[in-house]
């Protein structure tokens, strides 16, 4: 998919303004990433960005882009590292940020058992059965 700039072209805005993402959908800005291997899609049909259409109906200015809402630093550097020779993995600190959630989440067991489990998903998810992560 070809696109002009990489943040009018994030997969969400795609989802949103077009109704689906292909499976594969690669984002501008991560060239190496495939962000999702199955199609997504939703049913509400096409929606807009309202903001960038009352932005361009205010006069725009610029490049006729709204400006950014939230600036904020790129943080992949402390999660992510090349590897030589191509791709990436995760880096010390993260993995130490990893290691220190399970420690805590399994209670030093070294595993998870059930109730560990649903403990995880009572708080990130509020409740048993909701969330991408209870299925």
């Amino acid at each position: 998919m070809a696109c002009p700039d990489a943040i009018g072209c994030a997969g969400v805005t795609e989802l949103l303004t077009k109704g689906e993402v292909p499976g594969g959908y690669v984002e501008p800005a991560y060239p190496s990433v495939e962000m999702s291997s199955k199609v997504k899609k939703h049913s509400l049909g096409p929606m807009a960005d309202a903001r960038a259409l009352a932005f361009a109906e205010a006069g725009g200015g610029g490049e006729g882009k709204p400006p950014s809402t939230f600036i904020a630093p790129m943080l992949d550097e402390y999660m992510v590292k090349e590897k030589e020779g191509g791709g990436f993995d995760v880096t010390e600190l993260l993995m130490d940020a990893l290691r220190r959630g399970f420690e805590k989440l399994s209670g030093g067991k070294g595993h998870m058992d059930a109730g560990d489990v649903e403990a995880w998903l009572i708080k990130i998810n509020k409740q048993l059965g909701r969330g991408s992560e209870f299925r």
